[in-house]
């Protein structure tokens, strides 16, 4: 049985990134972490060939059983791979950043 123990709701506005917000049980500083191991999950599940839904803002929630280190996602984005994108848009640079990182390195 699925019993959360960390909850992340993320409120994303396509539009603007510096409105969207995050809501958590979990200690802020490991929210990033959180995020990332959600990532790191998803990958290989393949491409979603849903059709995404069209939103300015989209409310996604990961939840984490930690008993057992299993996910749970909610999302009204209609399509996987879109609520992937998101979070990873959230946790990961922009590629100007990582161009910036690189001329720097």
């Amino acid at each position: 049985m699925f019993v959360p123990s960390i909850t992340v709701k993320v409120h994303y506005d396509m539009n603007n990134i510096n409105a969207c917000f995050i809501q958590t049980n979990a200690k802020p500083e490991a929210v990033e972490e959180v995020l990332s191991a959600w990532v790191r999950n998803q990958i290989g599940k393949g491409k979603d060939e849903r059709e995404p839904a069209m939103k300015e803002i989209y409310e996604i929630v990961i939840e984490i059983d930690l008993s057992n280190d299993s996910f749970r996602t909610t999302a009204d984005t209609g399509n996987d791979s879109l609520t992937l994108g998101i979070i990873s848009r959230m946790i990961l640079p922009s590629l100007s950043e990582l161009r910036c990182i690189a001329q720097a390195s």
